[in-house]
């Protein structure tokens, strides 16, 4: 049994523990986006500080530390103060893919605890529309007659949009010349040009392309059809339940910050995910915006173990060299 005089440096621990997290937070807290100003997971980044620095009473500053893959902010998150004050906004390449694609990464996914969900997005296969396949089923039987005629754009070599590429190719059996691009702006103005055939993309531009008669939509390659394209059929739908490219955002702290400053985190991401303008966002990405508010520690955990199960499972399938980072 263990003793008054035992227990007395594990109680003052947990109280330690508990008034410091009471008053959190008493300073500014910074979001590192590990990828360039301006791009998608910048927007999301401010949606979530807007609304922390409304609920908390305190400034959520947004600051990009970019470079490999999103390994450089990674790593910088990883190895800060355990604190509360600095966070990373984690994507589904820092932390679905990342670990499966470079042989040595600078951080590991078990340095991070996962706070808050902020956006999901579900991509759609995008095609010029002088190709003429008109549905996911055509463009299968498209790509499998005609092995590498189809030049399919990407953001670039195992990034979500290429992953799905891949995904598309071993579920259809079909083959594409892959196009890597410096990101998805640029893939998608190389196909409303006509220099690429194909491409991925999320959200509400794609209906505009297509009602502008630019692009043609295919299908979602996702397990529901999106409200702001509920005319386009799912890839279940289209006889090819296996294509699946979605990405998420998230808010993550280092892994050994105390537990009530994680569910203070949790709680203000899921109310800064409830506003009406990231609800918009994120139904413009192709997301559900019912899903992140409800999210709690748990709930997260689970959701992100499945997104490295399924990338994961994709990428040791295929024969792909993993790289040095």
């Amino acid at each position: 049994m263990r003793t008054a005089k035992g227990m007395f440096p594990v109680l003052l621990f947990f109280a330690c523990n508990l008034a410091w997290g009471a008053d959190y937070p008493t300073r500014p807290i910074t979001i590192v986006v590990p990828f360039a100003p301006g791009a998608t997971t910048d927007a999301a980044a401010r949606f979530v500080a807007k609304g922390g620095s409304e609920l908390t009473g305190q400034a959520w500053i947004v600051t990009n530390r970019t470079g490999g893959s999103g390994a450089i902010g990674s790593e910088i998150v990883a190895k800060s103060a355990p604190d509360g004050y600095t966070l990373l906004l984690g994507t589904t390449s820092t932390h679905s893919i990342n670990p499966f694609v470079f042989d040595k990464l600078s951080y590991s996914v078990d340095q991070f605890r996962a706070v808050g969900l902020v956006v999901t997005s579900t991509f759609v296969l995008m095609v010029n529309p002088k190709m003429p396949a008109r549905n996911l089923a055509e463009f299968a039987s498209y790509i499998k007659a005609n092995p590498g005629k189809v030049n399919f754009g990407t953001a670039g070599d195992l990034t979500t949009t290429d992953l799905g590429r891949i995904s598309i190719e071993k579920e259809t059996g079909g083959k594409v010349t892959s196009i890597p691009f410096k990101g998805s702006t640029d893939a998608v103005n190389a196909l409303l040009s006509g220099d690429i055939q194909a491409s991925l993309m999320n959200g509400a531009q794609a209906v505009q392309y297509e009602k502008a008669g630019k692009a043609r939509i295919l299908a979602v390659l996702g397990p529901q059809r999106l409200e702001i394209m509920s005319h386009v059929p799912t890839s279940k739908e289209g006889g090819y339940p296996g294509i699946i490219a979605d990405s998420w955002f998230g808010v993550f702290a280092p892994a050994k910050t105390p537990q009530d400053i994680l569910v203070k985190l949790n709680d203000v991401i899921r109310k800064s995910t409830d506003g009406e303008q990231i609800r918009k966002y994120t139904e413009q990405q192709g997301g559900d915006p019912n899903f992140a508010p409800r999210l709690g520690l748990s709930e997260i955990d689970a959701y992100l173990a499945e997104q490295s199960r399924r990338w994961g499972g994709l990428i040791k399938s295929m024969p792909i060299s993993k790289e040095k980072n």
